[in-house]
């Protein structure tokens, strides 16, 4: 339905759409601060209590996570929905470590086709309807973005995912 979402896009006034964006991020937000033990115990551990947040407007009074006060400091099931790693359809996707350390998350199934959605939704914007042969260059094996960009582009036409090695991409 990208030609649907696109017409959207260009139909709909930018403050229409901001709001939208806005009230999504907002009940993102409620949702971690109400079933997320790491999320809570973060906003505790910086002086907020969750249970007397604004049920509007809470974007503004929660403050920025980063990998050291949050990721670092929360194991990875308090991270999870209901504090629970759920095992089917589930992924515990990497990042590449190259600020250093690598990053383990955990991606449901919803999640990553929302994401390969996304990458299709690109695509189309960014070349056309026509069948597409993309060289992934992105980094593979554990490495999250390469996978789900081959996954999301695969939509759209023949994927070969070659890694950011130049030489095998200019052979």
């Amino acid at each position: 339905r990208y030609g649907w979402l696109r017409t959207l896009f260009q139909t709909s006034p930018p403050r229409a759409l901001a709001l939208a964006g806005t009230l999504r991020a907002e009940r993102a937000t409620w949702r971690a601060i109400h079933h997320v033990p790491g999320y809570r115990a973060y906003l505790r551990s910086v002086g907020i209590d969750p249970d007397r947040l604004p049920p509007a407007g809470i974007l503004r009074a929660v403050p920025e996570t980063d990998k050291g006060s949050y990721i670092d400091a929360y194991p990875m099931d308090e991270r999870c929905v209901d504090g629970r790693i759920a095992f089917k359809g589930v992924t515990i996707d990497e990042s590449s470590g190259s600020t250093g350390t690598p990053y383990n998350w955990i991606r449901g199934a919803a999640e990553r086709t929302v994401a390969q959605r996304n990458i299709a939704f690109f695509a189309r914007y960014a070349f056309g309807a026509g069948d597409l042969v993309t060289l992934n260059g992105f980094s593979m094996g554990a490495w999250a973005t390469g996978i789900t960009m081959s996954q999301g582009m695969v939509r759209h036409g023949l994927v070969k995912s070659v890694g950011p090695d130049i030489g095998k991409i200019l052979s």
